[in-house]
């Protein structure tokens, strides 16, 4: 018993009005029901002159109740609808996440967990470490974990203002936590945290792994002509190329 004229003259009111204005279309589709409710009731209380008629039957106000609330959901849905994807496109981040259990967010397809933000940036922090370490003797390399953390915060603020991390940036924190190995290398444990919403109680970090060997040169210094065996150890960085995702924090956080 719905009539389907008033929706198709307001599905043409609201290209035709707000066609006009940027991303138009979106306010259009949210008051797409609500026009075709208010074209549906006028004609019961205003006559083609404009004048005010009789109180309509109680069973014609009822169904424009019931019609205006119909709207107000769909109204809603679509509004709801826009506000997702406007997240998603911010904060991307969350595309990552389990929605299972959500009512109202259903994936059609799982994407990669490479996808978050924080993949990006431990990569390029890794490729900076690799950059500033492999190769330099083995005291430079002890002096320079021993400064690991102001290291890190200068390489984070750098890479954070070059990375297009759109609003998520305040949400990404990098730590790392040094540890020494056996054989006289070091293994830095780099983690990047996030502190947006998640399904996950308690957040959930990203890790990656570069271990810090010592190599002896195999060629003598060009320059003062002393022999390999008498030179300091060269370093040697070797990253881990996954990026697990861990539930909750870092274990040197707790």
């Amino acid at each position: 018993g719905i009539p389907l004229s008033p929706w198709v003259t307001s599905a043409i009111i609201c290209i035709y009005f707000f066609g006009l204005f940027p991303f138009g279309w979106q306010i259009g589709l949210m008051s797409w029901p609500l026009v075709s409710v208010a074209i549906m009731a006028i004609p019961q209380f205003l006559d083609w002159e404009l004048k005010p008629r009789k109180m309509p039957s109680a069973q014609i106000r009822q169904q424009l109740i019931l019609l205006t609330l119909v709207a107000l959901l769909l109204s809603n849905w679509f509004h709801f609808y826009f506000r997702l994807q406007r997240w998603f496109t911010d904060y991307p981040s969350l595309l990552t996440d389990d929605f299972s259990n959500s009512g109202f967010v259903f994936r059609l397809s799982r994407p990669p967990e490479d996808q978050a933000r924080g993949v990006a940036l431990l990569t390029i922090i890794q490729a900076e470490i690799t950059q500033a370490l492999n190769g330099t003797p083995w005291p430079y390399v002890e002096r320079w974990l021993l400064n690991v953390d102001e290291k890190l915060a200068s390489l984070e603020q750098e890479n954070l203002s070059a990375l297009d991390l759109s609003e998520e940036r305040a949400l990404w924190g990098l730590t790392s936590n040094t540890r020494r190995l056996e054989d006289g290398a070091y293994a830095l444990d780099l983690a990047a945290l996030w502190f947006g919403p998640t399904a996950v109680e308690g957040g959930y970090y990203l890790e990656k792994t570069c271990v810090i060997q010592p190599r002896s040169p195999v060629q003598p210094d060009a320059d003062t002509d002393t022999p390999a065996e008498q030179l300091p150890p060269r370093a040697n960085v070797q990253c881990d190329l996954a990026t697990p995702r861990r539930p909750g924090r870092p274990p040197s956080m707790i």
